[in-house]
């Protein structure tokens, strides 16, 4: 009796173990340099072009629905970019001043949209790597920004002035 309930007990240790494997948590990534970054975009199929910038580090340019955002890596050490940016450029003048860029940043959780210092207005979002996260994670995010960089635009054309 004690052989049969040793073996029933390896088999459901066994049984556990091999269920455990299949829920494993999905792999998650920390700082990336920027070509990981865009070796990223590429696993997501997130549809983009790669521009060098002067200093030799690549920007990735997201195409969606006629929107363009620029996709670049922050706070890169020597171990990687510890936060990817995501930001949308849109060189108009808007008839409210800040009043439509204060109401979308009241509303709006994951953009945030200001005014830079040419006057253009932006809309951007960061993703803090620090403590990993996964690609489940970062396609959210890319998604996240693209919805509501669709909105934004429809409210910019509302907000613009004539």
């Amino acid at each position: 009796m004690n052989k049969q309930l040793l073996i029933i007990s390896i088999c459901l240790i066994g049984m556990i173990i091999s269920l455990n494997s299949s829920w494993a948590a999905p792999s998650t990534f920390g700082a990336l340099s920027p070509q990981q970054i865009g070796d990223l975009l590429k696993r997501l199929n997130q549809t983009h072009e790669t521009k060098t910038l002067r200093s030799g580090e690549p920007i990735y340019l997201l195409k969606s629905n006629g929107a363009r955002a620029i996709v670049s890596g922050l706070l890169c050490k020597e171990d990687g970019c510890h936060t990817i940016r995501v930001s949308s450029v849109f060189s108009v003048t808007l008839s409210d001043g800040l009043e439509l860029l204060n109401e979308w940043n009241s509303n709006h959780r994951f953009s945030r949209a200001y005014i830079d210092s040419d006057n253009d207005v932006m809309l951007v979002a960061d993703i803090d790597l620090d403590g990993g996260i996964t690609d489940q994670d970062a396609q959210l995010f890319f998604e996240i920004f693209l919805d509501q960089l669709g909105d934004f635009r429809q409210a910019l054309q509302r907000g613009v002035a004539q």
